[in-house]
């Protein structure tokens, strides 16, 4: 059985922010990371820049958490995730989602080399 997936943009860029939060806390803490209100918008992106082309692996895990609100209910959505790469050519990234019945759904999408399946 295969299933059609796409990404929500909010979720990508919610994905893009935990990846640059996690950067920023795995590394030295600066005076400026000490006070984070001091940094622009692209002060912020520039150093995840910065730090992605130096970095020869990197990996994460987390959970992003959706709560649906409604007037009489209140029902969360967890999607655990993990991220990884090694330089120059493997990449990992992977969500686990309950749907259907508490069915659990796993979305992978990972680069071995030049192959990247689809």
């Amino acid at each position: 059985m295969h299933y059609k997936t796409t990404l929500h943009p909010y979720f990508v860029l919610l994905i893009a922010c935990t990846v640059l939060l996690s950067l920023t806390l795995k590394g030295t803490i600066s005076a400026e990371a000490q006070h984070p209100d001091s940094l622009t918008a692209n002060e912020i992106i520039n150093r995840m820049a910065d730090e992605y082309a130096k970095s020869k692996s990197y990996s994460d895990s987390g959970v992003v958490k959706t709560v649906f609100i409604r007037t009489d209910s209140r029902r969360t959505v967890d999607k655990p995730f993990t991220t990884a790469f090694i330089r120059p050519d493997r990449f990992r990234f992977e969500y686990r989602e309950k749907k259907h019945g508490n069915r659990e759904f796993r979305f992978i999408v990972y680069r071995e080399g030049k192959d990247v399946p689809i």
